[in-house]
């Protein structure tokens, strides 16, 4: 069957909201970036408790560069930038 874009929209939204909820269930976060990427567009998502903050859309093929200085950005950022929870500890023997 035919999907219309919204169908597939609503679909890959839906998709998104389970990855980051696992993500989040199993990692002390306490936020997530994901992309959200189509074939010509893409959108930059940053996942939390209370939500998602969903960027403007870009075409990352004629606008390649958005995407490049993102992903560079992002492997740049230090674990606590990423959103890694880093006021968790390893118990000790006693604990």
């Amino acid at each position: 069957p035919n999907q219309t874009d919204l169908e597939r929209a609503q679909a890959g939204l839906g998709q998104q909201v389970s990855y980051a909820t696992e993500v989040c269930a199993r990692q002390h976060r306490n936020f997530l970036f994901s992309i959200f990427i189509t074939p010509t567009i893409a959108r930059f998502l940053r996942w939390d408790r209370s939500g998602v903050v969903v960027s403007a859309s870009f075409n990352y093929r004629t606008e390649p560069s958005i995407l490049c200085d993102f992903l560079w950005r992002l492997g740049n950022m230090t674990h606590e930038q990423r959103g890694a929870d880093i006021s968790v500890t390893k118990a000790s023997q006693d604990e």
